[in-house]
Order: C-alpha cells, then structure tokens, then sequence
C-alpha cells in the first residue's frame, strides 16, 4: 500500500471518530507549520560558552536561537519559573534526567505508586540504576497523598526527593503543606506531563509558586504541543545547585540536537497557551465533571463523585475485572470513541475500568450538551444499551460537525491538507 498511502487512511479517519484518550490532543495549524518548516532538518547547538568544548559549530542557529530564548522565556512567564530548557524530547527521557541528577546510587526517594496512577518508567529507572525508591502514602479514599505519612517516612529514610509523577491524576498534589512539612532541603520535582496545560490556564494549581523546586514534563496532553518535552526550575542555576546540576546535565548527556521544529512548535502552542489557554481549561475541566455527571446517572460508576470526579482533564470510571474492562474499550473502539483501559487507581482490589481525558473534544469545541450526549453514547456502549453501529453513527455525525479547533488564531483545519504524490517511473 505505501506508507505515505497509510498516512492518509490514518488521516482520513480522524473525523469519524472521537478522541478522549488523556494523553493526546490535537495541535493548531500553526504548530503543525513549525513542525513540517525546514527547521525540520536542521540543528539546534547551544551557543559557544553554553556547551560542551566538543560539540561541532553549525551554521544557521540565530534564528534558531531566537525561537529558542521566546519559547523558554514564554513558559517561565506562563509557570512562573526563573528557568526554562526545551532541549529534552520527551516526558520519559525527563524522568531519566531528573532522577540521575538529583540522585546517587543507593539514594532514597518517594514517587507515586502503581496503585495511585504513579507512572510506570519511574520504578523501571530506579531499579536499573540502584535507587531505593517507596511509594508516596495515599489516603485511598479521597485520592490524595498523606502528608503527615509522607513527613514521617522522609524522617524515617532521609529520602532526598518527592517524585510527582503520576499518568492518572485527577486533583491537585498537596505541594504547599509538603513543603512545609518537609522543609526546604527536600527537594520537590513535579511532572506535569498530564497537567502544563491546565497549569498554564490557571484551572489547576501553580507547583513552583506553591514549593516545588522543578516542574517538568512531555507538552502534548492537556498542552497542545508537539511531543516535546520542558524542564522549569523555581530558581535559576546561578543561584541553586541543584537546578545547575539538572541543566548542565541536559546537553550533551542526554541531547545533542534539540530538533528546533519541536521547540518552535511548542512555543507557537505556549502563546496560544497563554492567549486562550484559561477559557480552555475552564471548559476542559468543566467538561470533565459534566461528563462524570452523565455516566454517574447512566449507572456507570466514576470515582470520587463527592469530590466532582476531578480539577482536571480526565476522569476514571470503574468496569469491574479485567477481562470486563477491556471488553468496555472494545467496545467502545467499536463505537468510534477512544479511551484507555486501565488498572484502577486509589483502589483496594483489582480493579479495571477506563481513563477519559476531555482535553481534545474540547479544544474542538464541544462543550456542555454535547459532552452530555457523549456520555449517554458511552453509556449506552458499554451497558449494550444500543446496537455499535447505531452509536457509531451517532458517533460520527458529532465528529464530522467538529472540524475546526478553537482557541488558536491560525486557521482551524485540524488534519493537514493531504500532499500530492509524486509519481516517480520505473527504471
């Protein structure tokens, strides 16, 4: 068939379905200009003086540089951070970085667990590179972390890092009363990978204003960047050893070229950000709950209804086994609505169900009713209330009436004008 042939059927879908996948979103005209420009093929070099003696000149890096500077003096003003560096290229790679320059072999630190939606590289990397690592306490009930627990156990074990890392978030991380708690010499890093676009609206919470010493994370879940990723620091490395210990260790240990498309790309996303990025999160969170509300009257359970299902882009609805979780994701696949299936969070027993993000549907401009009908759609799949295919339909007929995003200036086609093809002869 070709690749480029697969590109396209993989395009051509897109309005027959509906995203709700919380770690995806859809990104501006704009942005997908910087991403197919001719900075593309080019290199991003840190200037003479800001790198290490044996990395190559390259030509052309004043424009590039520029893109550079606006984008990270952007998201300091947006996250109210002293330093910024894009230069890494993902959340996962973050996470490789963060840990190996705040820690040494042997050392202890508290991350969020499996069971309270705690990201699955974290245990991965500290088993690899021998870093004794518990899972922060929870109460269970309310999906929060026990702070009192949290103090102790850092009394307990000298642990030397907070790691806030989790995939399933739903509330906002007790990031003031922790330092308090703490003190200042804990250090306090907070991944914001699911959250930088709510953090940038103002829906959510503000974690370097609050405490936390770095803010971090991959810019294309609730941001709607590229699949980039950012590291921010309360304080600047001239004046935290710290925060020059994790950005001297950025380039060349883990990066050599920082793939300026990716930056110029997300700092075209950080000024739409923070251009329209507070009506966006409003509305995304504002959707979240309305769509708790609709499954919660369907029959469907969603956790922590007495707390309004969540403060953010997604919300965790609980199946049963996992053999009935997973039977719900087909289904729904079926219907033309993406979700994740998932191991239940905050929760006692082995539970499965789904994790639904709203970021995307919002950013194409459903709101209110129609996220109501979503939930009815979702509903009606999973309990076989209604025949896939009529739901499919119904499915796609609220796609197709959604082709523009909203809160951008560019123009508002989502999916990329297919290119022609080049027909070459045979030789």
């Amino acid at each position: 068939m070709g690749i480029v042939n697969l590109v396209q059927a993989f395009d051509a879908q897109y309005f027959e379905k509906l995203n709700l996948v919380a770690s995806e979103n859809v990104s501006s005209a704009n942005v997908r200009y910087a991403l197919q420009s001719d900075l593309n093929h080019r290199y991003a070099i840190p200037p003479e003086g800001q790198r290490d003696p044996a990395i190559w000149d390259y030509p052309n890096q004043s424009t590039i540089h520029k893109i550079i500077a606006e984008t990270e003096d952007i998201a300091c003003e947006l996250f109210h951070a002293k330093k910024a560096d894009t230069s890494p290229l993902s959340g996962n790679q973050i996470a490789a970085i963060m840990l190996s320059s705040l820690l040494e072999q042997g050392d202890t630190f508290l991350s969020v667990g499996p069971k309270c939606g705690g990201h699955f590289t974290t245990e991965k990397l500290a088993q690899e590179r021998g870093y004794n690592r518990i899972d922060l306490p929870y109460d269970l009930d309310v999906g929060s972390i026990d702070v009192e627990q949290t103090a102790d156990i850092v009394a307990q074990t000298g642990a030397k890092l907070i790691f806030l890392d989790a995939s399933m978030i739903l509330f906002p991380y007790p990031v003031r009363e922790l330092r308090e708690a703490l003190g200042d010499d804990v250090i306090i890093s907070y991944d914001a990978s699911h959250t930088l676009g709510m953090i940038a609206g103002k829906a959510f919470q503000s974690p370097l204003e609050e405490g936390a010493d770095f803010l971090h994370g991959s810019t294309h879940k609730s941001l709607w960047g590229p699949q980039k990723g950012i590291i921010l620091s309360a304080q600047s490395p001239e004046n935290s050893k710290i925060a020059a210990k994790v950005f001297s260790s950025i380039v060349p240990l883990f990066v050599s070229n920082a793939h300026p498309h990716h930056i110029a790309a997300l700092g075209i996303a950080l000024e739409e950000s923070r251009d329209y990025g507070a009506q966006f999160a409003q509305n995304t969170v504002r959707n979240a709950r309305i769509l708790g509300d609709t499954l919660k009257k369907h029959g469907v359970e969603v956790c922590f209804p007495e707390r309004g299902y969540t403060e953010c882009h997604q919300i965790i609805v609980k199946i049963g086994t996992k053999a009935e979780g997973q039977d719900a994701f087909r289904k729904l696949e079926s219907a033309n609505i993406n979700v994740n299936a998932i191991s239940v969070p905050f929760s006692s027993s082995d539970e499965y169900g789904l994790r639904i993000g709203l970021s995307e549907i919002t950013r194409r401009g459903i709101v209110g009713e129609e996220t109501l009908k979503i939930g009815t759609l979702i509903a009606d799949a999973i309990q076989n209330k209604r025949p896939i295919e009529e739901i499919r339909n119904d499915v796609i007929h609220i796609s197709r009436a959604h082709k523009d995003i909203h809160y951008t200036n560019s123009e508002t086609t989502i999916v990329p004008q297919q290119p022609s093809l080049v027909r070459h002869p045979k030789i």
